[in-house]
């Protein structure tokens, strides 16, 4: 394969996954990235969690793309009303730092009980955004010869701007229900709701709304009521499925976690075309689970996007590393004795994360 053909499959690999139509960065583990998909599930589970996420994509190419994520999120039920607070960053570099996104964000959501074993949530997060773009790293077609590869010099005169920034708006809501050892979750989400532009030159590029569904379901083992042997081993599934269109481009997985004893694994199907029939990836999952205390615990997953389909043959698929530490006696206002007279009878149970 000659260099203008690696140039051309690089340049449509970045049209497809990244800009012109400003395609928001995803993860194949988005189970372990909510407040990053829906800004309802921050202090959906109890307690203080950190999670922090690194993608490489198409490593098989001389200039891929890497991501971080890293959410902070602590819950309070002892105030009424309040689901939790958090904070998020969320970094991606595209080919040599050719295009850089970096996002800061605040979150929170409201708290309502529905039933003795059903809660809902309502998040929003407001976040301030930085692109940045380096000109002299672009290749545009009057550099190109058909023969020879990238050997002409570039008429195009680019613009002063280097980086643009903007604020940014999500909504998102999530209802989740614990029926004896069964957890369900559904939520939906809202992102770019004023679609802001994100030009470089002084015209209009609106950044795309783009829309999430997601839900899964939880079957534990040590919760269930009926039981082979009085000791119960601990081991949980957990399928699922996620969906998002953004400027026209559907993207969704759909799979399964499992958790026994203290060895995680998964394996999802992912579609990031146009056509719903055609998977574009299988993932393969593993993890381990560390309890370090009784009521502190960190997970620890990698996961490896395997291409199945011909285009991305020989981009390497994608590395993906996660790390979550949960302290779940941790609240905002567990230091104040004033407030710990809120949980009321008959108040939602707890419902216990995978």
């Amino acid at each position: 394969m000659n260099k203008f053909i690696k140039y051309c499959i690089y340049f449509v690999l970045i049209i497809i996954s990244a800009n012109i139509e400003a395609q928001d960065q995803g993860f194949s583990q988005f189970f372990n990235n909510p407040v990053y998909y829906n800004p309802a599930n921050v202090g959906l589970s109890k307690g203080l969690m950190t999670r922090f996420s690194y993608r490489n994509q198409w490593p098989g190419l001389n200039n891929d793309l890497t991501s971080y994520n890293f959410s902070l999120e602590v819950s309070e039920r002892n105030i009424p009303g309040l689901g939790g607070v958090g904070l998020i960053f969320s970094s991606s570099d595209y080919g040599m730092q050719l295009l850089s996104t970096s996002m800061i964000g605040i979150v929170t959501s409201v708290r309502i009980p529905v039933s003795q074993n059903m809660v809902s949530q309502f998040g929003a997060m407001v976040s301030y955004n930085q692109k940045k773009i380096n000109w002299e790293y672009l290749v545009f077609s009057d550099q190109l010869d058909p023969r020879y590869g990238n050997v002409n010099p570039s008429s195009f005169v680019h613009p002063n701007a280097q980086s643009i920034s903007f604020t940014d708006l999500n909504l998102g809501g999530v209802l989740q229900g614990k029926f004896n050892n069964i957890t369900s979750t559904f939520g939906f989400a809202a992102h770019h709701l004023f679609q802001p532009n994100e030009s470089f030159t002084d015209g209009s590029a609106p950044l795309p709304r783009r829309f999430v569904v997601h839900g899964d379901l939880i079957f534990d083992n040590k919760n269930s009521s009926k039981s082979v042997s009085t000791t119960k081993l601990n081991m949980k599934i957990n399928p699922g499925f996620i969906l998002e269109n953004q400027a026209g481009l559907n993207k969704y997985s759909i799979g399964l976690n499992m958790l026994f004893e203290n060895l995680y694994t998964g394996f999802w199907f992912r579609n990031e075309e146009f056509s719903f029939i055609n998977y574009t990836s299988i993932i393969l999952l593993a993890g381990l689970y560390i309890p370090l205390s009784k009521k502190n615990n960190m997970k620890l997953m990698y996961s490896y996007d395997l291409p199945i389909s011909k285009f991305y043959a020989g981009s390497g698929g994608a590395h993906e590393l996660h790390i979550t530490l949960s302290f779940d006696d941790i609240n905002l206002f567990s230091w104040k004795k004033d407030f710990q007279v809120y949980r009321k009878r008959g108040d939602v149970l707890e419902c216990s994360p995978f």
